[in-house]
């Protein structure tokens, strides 16, 4: 069961609340989109794309949480604990956060030298493409005024 913002606050420090800042909001988005269109870029390595699809979704999952009044603390699973309760704030199901966390340990190979894979790559994507379906429509449903400038 996905755990919500306010549950990982109370469980874990992971989260504190903040009024939602619309700049800050828009902006995160825009970084996500630019972040996907960069994964798009055929001369840049597997290794940098899946990056890319990997930090436009948590930007977008950064923006969700803002919009809901969260900010994350920088804890031990930080990345794992906002993918988690950006889900379930847009009402996700548990296997998109599956999927987004199965992204995030793929990123975090870098961290070994083992190289990312054209399937990395096209996962990474498809993970994108669904999360930010499902994000930008829940930001525009129940958000909508903090993406207009």
């Amino acid at each position: 069961m996905l755990r919500s913002a306010q549950q990982l606050a109370l469980e874990e420090a992971a989260f504190h609340p903040v009024p939602h800042d619309k700049a800050a909001i828009r902006d995160l988005v825009a970084s996500a989109e630019r972040k996907r269109l960069d994964a798009l870029l055929p001369q840049v390595s597997y290794d940098t794309r899946v990056e890319a699809n990997y930090d436009a979704c948590l930007d977008l999952a950064l923006a969700v949480l803002e919009a809901d009044g969260w900010r994350p603390r920088s804890v031990p699973g930080h990345h794992q604990h906002t993918l988690e309760a950006a889900c379930h704030a847009i009402g996700a199901r548990e296997a998109l956060y599956h999927r987004l966390d199965a992204v995030r340990a793929v990123r975090n190979e870098k961290y070994t030298g083992i190289p990312r894979s054209e399937h990395d790559l096209r996962e990474s994507l498809s993970v994108l493409e669904e999360f930010s379906a499902a994000a930008e429509a829940w930001l525009a449903e129940r958000h909508g005024e903090v993406l207009r400038p």
